[in-house]
């Protein structure tokens, strides 16, 4: 129930941007109906992790062994796949494919804020994608820089950074992967380079994105 409501949500986003209206502002709505409430109506790249994937594999193996058709589950997984690659169709279509040799710098790299796992992100497919465009990606990830090392240290094009601001003048793009609402963003330091955000967790508010001198696309979400 939880993986289908998150699918759905991600599903609705995309009929938002067609209609250019705010995601969020449909989740609240929807979220006022006591039958269905609130919880887990955020648009996004998806669900990662070890637990929830791993069950809805082991669900769907379950229906194939009893030769079962669970058409509902298999697009609720689909979606949640597919999500993850949204937000570089984004900035593909932004630069008018005009991507390569690029440099992008990438907030957040777990499946969820203030987690150092990375095991079910949308920044591997994220990173997979990027590279294939020789773009170079900085990466801002005070919890997961660990794993990421590990993982991609032997990487031409992949670099940690200390700082989510300093290396900004020499990035065409800002990439938000997972940040915590508690860590705030600063706004100022953002308008010097008025570069595009591309937000994948929706992590800014209505007010910060009206703030923005750049351009902003996140998930059912624009200026």
């Amino acid at each position: 129930m939880l993986a289908t409501r998150v699918s759905f949500m991600n599903e609705m986003s995309r009929l938002a941007d067609g209609y250019h209206l705010d995601i969020q502002q449909v989740s609240n709505i929807i979220g006022l109906d006591d039958r269905i409430g609130s919880s887990y109506l955020q648009a996004g790249w998806g669900f990662g992790g070890n637990t929830l994937p791993t069950e809805l594999t082991k669900l769907s193996q379950s229906s194939q062994t009893h030769s079962l058709d669970m058409p509902l589950l298999q697009s609720v997984m689909r979606i949640n796949e597919d999500q993850k690659e949204l937000i570089f169709r984004k900035f593909w279509q932004y630069f008018d494919g005009f991507i390569d040799h690029k440099t992008v710098m990438i907030w957040g790299g777990s499946y969820k804020p203030k987690s150092g796992r990375t095991v079910g992100s949308a920044i591997h497919p994220l990173l997979a994608l990027l590279w294939s465009y020789d773009i170079r990606t900085l990466i801002y990830s005070d919890k997961s820089q660990a794993e990421l090392a590990t993982r991609y240290g032997q990487q031409s094009l992949f670099q940690l950074v200390v700082d989510p601001y300093e290396q900004l003048p020499n990035t065409h793009a800002i990439f938000i992967v997972s940040w915590s609402p508690r860590d705030q963003l600063d706004m100022a330091k953002i308008n010097q380079q008025a570069m595009p955000i591309f937000d994948a967790q929706n992590a800014l508010t209505r007010l910060q994105i009206d703030s923005l001198v750049g351009d902003y696309m996140g998930i059912g979400r624009s200026k």
